[in-house]
């Protein structure tokens, strides 16, 4: 069976190759496209980021991350997202939250952040507020872990199985507490966090706003591979937000939404 699926996997792998090959031709071999939504904005994207081949081979990405996105984040709110990678969520906040409005948006990786600003630029975005920094359960500097070119939504503060480190750096790492803080922000009206496996660990570090009768929608990514590389597992991470008054349900493979259900 196990010989088998891996045929099938070589052969996907091959058509994909393939088709992702015809629409580079298609697109004059260039290495950049610019990918049009229907919620009226564009980026521009690399060819070789995954992201971006996820987009063209199937239109779409996270679709009900979108869906919940846009189902539960209002004007005027201030958000976070939290790992926000070349932006593309990003863009969802920003539209959603509108003039009156913020999102604060974290990425540690340069390469991801450099394409997230340009994206920002091209829309014409004034809401967004980028951070370079590794949101983790404690303030000062980690060993973070690059992945190849085109993988950036992979990389982190732990290695793990499901990439390839290109190269290591020391970022700067803070609580949340210790950056809302800085930026005199009160209250938060919803997180989008998708680190990679991280995200108890940051969720640890932000007490101002999970510890109060306020607390917001919480939009995440969970998967056993990613989160054994930060010593929990998925079910850790369940129990912790159960403790803080969430009551959580699946939206999709690896994303969970977290609703505040009762006052502490």
């Amino acid at each position: 069976m196990k010989i088998i699926n891996n045929f099938y996997a070589h052969l996907l792998k091959i058509n994909r190759a393939r088709k992702l090959a015809r629409i580079k031709r298609d697109n004059g071999n260039k290495d950049r496209f610019r990918y049009s939504f229907q919620f009226g904005y564009t980026m521009d994207l690399r060819m070789n980021d995954h992201i971006a081949q996820r987009l063209l081979l199937s239109r779409g990405y996270e679709t009900e991350v979108s869906t919940a996105i846009f189902a539960l984040v209002r004007p005027g709110m201030i958000v976070l997202d939290i790992g926000a990678n070349i932006g593309l969520h990003t863009l969802h906040l920003a539209r959603r939250v509108g003039s009156c409005g913020q999102v604060l948006a974290f990425e540690p990786n340069t390469i991801a952040r450099e394409e997230l600003l340009k994206n920002i630029y091209m829309n014409h975005i004034k809401n967004v507020k980028v951070l370079e920094i590794a949101l983790w359960e404690r303030d000062g500097e980690e060993v973070f872990y690059f992945p190849e070119d085109g993988m950036e939504a992979m990389g982190g503060l732990q290695r793990n199985s499901q990439f390839k480190v290109a190269y290591e750096s020391k970022v700067q790492t803070a609580r949340l507490d210790t950056i809302l803080t800085q930026l005199e922000v009160r209250r938060i009206d919803f997180i989008k966090i998708d680190v990679e496996g991280a995200e108890l660990r940051v969720l640890r570090g932000a007490g101002s706003i999970l510890d109060v009768d306020w607390r917001p929608p919480i939009l995440y990514e969970s998967t056993f591979a990613n989160s054994i590389a930060y010593s929990y597992t998925p079910n850790d991470l369940f129990q912790f937000l159960c403790t803080k008054g969430y009551e959580i349900e699946k939206i999709d493979n690896d994303n969970y939404l977290a609703l505040p259900t009762i006052n502490l």
